[in-house]
């Protein structure tokens, strides 16, 4: 069984919705390509061009794939499909947000996060499972992001159980804060999240 893991790049993967095109990078574990039998779990993950190493100057990354090397090769998790979504930048809309912008964003950047849900969920995922041996049910599919990543992962995860079973959350900007000599705690806080009991539908 091969030793090392591989990461293919799917150039160019349309989002209809959104308008844009995106790279999308794909972490096989170890033995994939020899063990042609078995099917793997998949973790979708937010700014996927920061997933995988090596660092550059100005994009650092969290080298996922040495992680997950190391991890199954010890054990300590199974053998799994990491998916890296590429962003793209906000210039009038920003995909992490579904509801809500920042108060000092929102005259320049509206929500596309409902979008961008159905590129994940509509376009990608189908094409991930398509192209690859997944096991596509939602105890097998899971959501990664940081911050406004997170509050994606978040919206995203409860909009859809029945497609994400696992969510990961990281530094997740929940709540915006500013400073506001005005008010008696010295800062302005804005709640960026809702939660489906505050009347989210998932309307795809």
């Amino acid at each position: 069984m091969s030793t090392h893991s591989v990461i293919e790049c799917l150039e160019g993967i349309q989002a209809s919705r959104l308008g844009n095109i995106r790279n999308i990078y794909v972490y096989l574990p170890p033995g994939y390509h020899e063990q042609t039998a078995r099917h793997y779990p998949v973790l979708y993950v937010h700014a996927g061009q920061r997933a995988f190493g090596p660092s550059r100057t100005g994009n650092e990354t969290w080298n996922m794939d040495q992680a997950a090397d190391g991890l199954i090769a010890s054990g300590q998790i199974e053998s799994l499909i990491i998916v890296g979504i590429a962003h793209v930048r906000p210039v009038t809309h920003n995909e992490f947000y579904h509801y809500i912008a920042p108060e000092r964003e929102a005259v320049s950047v509206g929500c596309s996060g409902i979008d961008y849900e159905h590129f994940i969920i509509h376009e990608l995922k189908p094409i991930i499972d398509h192209r690859y041996r997944t096991l596509p049910d939602k105890s097998n599919t899971g959501l990664l992001g940081s911050s406004a990543a997170a509050l994606c992962t978040l919206h995203m995860g409860m909009r859809n159980p029945d497609v994400f079973g696992k969510l990961i959350m990281m530094s997740p900007f929940y709540v915006d804060v500013q400073l506001d000599e005005t008010s008696e705690s010295g800062l302005l806080e804005e709640n960026m999240y809702r939660l489906p009991e505050a009347g989210i539908s998932s309307d795809r």
